[in-house]
């Protein structure tokens, strides 16, 4: 999976990585276990063929996209991509890096 830090500026590129990741982990494709359990705290004690085992939800594979490109949440990775500003505690953040 690509980490390169110029995709994370593409919505549409992100998305597809989320439904990438998504078929792999129902693939049982180890290579979505090692991602899911370095991004996803509640998996990170799991051992990794038990890890697509689990039913994770679409918000899970989101974090883990943004997650693995740096970024907190899928919500500020896509404000980042968009170019929106968003707020936090209170303020206008108008940019927002990995």
């Amino acid at each position: 999976m690509s980490q390169n830090p110029y995709d994370a500026k593409n919505v549409e590129f992100l998305a597809k990585q989320v439904r990438h990741l998504k078929k792999q982990h129902q693939a049982h494709d180890p290579e979505a276990a090692v991602l899911l359990q370095a991004t996803c705290p509640a998996l990170t004690d799991l051992p990794l063929d038990q890890i697509n085992e689990v039913l994770l939800r679409q918000y899970d594979y989101q974090a883990a996209i943004a997650r693995h490109f740096g970024f907190q949440s899928w919500d500020k990775m896509i404000s980042y991509a968009e170019g929106y500003p968003r707020f936090e505690d209170g303020k206008i953040v108008l940019t927002d890096t990995p």
